[in-house]
């Protein structure tokens, strides 16, 4: 991701690529729940805005954001893709519609990812705001497939997205860094950077 992300930022002639965080600059973070913590330090001590991408957050991570977001401005998406994070709005508002219909994700991923089921399936499962079955496989080199079944005796809605390479995660961050970049301290998410209703 960091690869992609530097080779995406040259086309924006606003954005400076540098070795070390410095004050009020962005942070871009893909790493692992691990450092998380440290990262987010890392934020504040430079009053940056920090842009997180990174999957596989326990609640407690997440619930340290609130707080901090009240100093910096904090974006945390679990998928930057601006179509998938479509999909997820798609998927709130046919839930809606379609109550009684029964509703199934699937995630697929390759066999390196590991946490299971991804972000993004959470991200739908929760979009859907009712009980749905995920059903994850991790095989191949498959940069993510999610896929939202809606189902009745009668017919199937079936709304798909599909990653054709992983740069799609690095140019959505990058709108989304952009984004925060003009905002004041709060906690936002790929909604407001796509000016979808929350």
């Amino acid at each position: 991701m960091s690869q992609a992300i530097k080779i995406l930022a040259q086309a924006y002639p606003d954005i400076e690529l540098l070795a070390h965080p410095e004050k009020n600059c962005a942070i871009i973070d893909f790493t692992a729940p691990a450092p998380f913590e440290a990262n987010l330090e890392l934020a504040l001590e430079n009053q940056a805005t920090y842009m997180i991408g990174t999957t596989g957050l326990n609640q407690e991570q997440l619930n340290s954001l609130k707080p901090a977001s009240q100093k910096i401005p904090i974006l945390w998406a679990p998928n930057t893709s601006l179509g998938a994070n479509l999909q997820m709005e798609l998927a709130r508002i046919s839930s809606q519609i379609l109550s009684e219909f029964h509703v199934s994700i699937q995630d697929i991923h390759h066999q390196h990812k590991k946490d299971a089921p991804s972000g993004t399936a959470l991200a739908l499962q929760k979009a859907v705001g009712r009980d749905c079955e995920i059903t994850s496989s991790r095989t191949g080199e498959v940069a993510g497939i999610h896929e939202i079944i809606f189902s009745s005796a009668l017919e199937n809605l079936s709304i798909k997205h599909e990653v054709l390479g992983r740069k799609v995660f690095a140019q959505g961050a990058l709108w989304a860094s952009l984004f925060l970049s003009k905002q004041k301290p709060g906690l936002y998410t790929m909604k407001d950077v796509l000016g979808l209703p929350q």
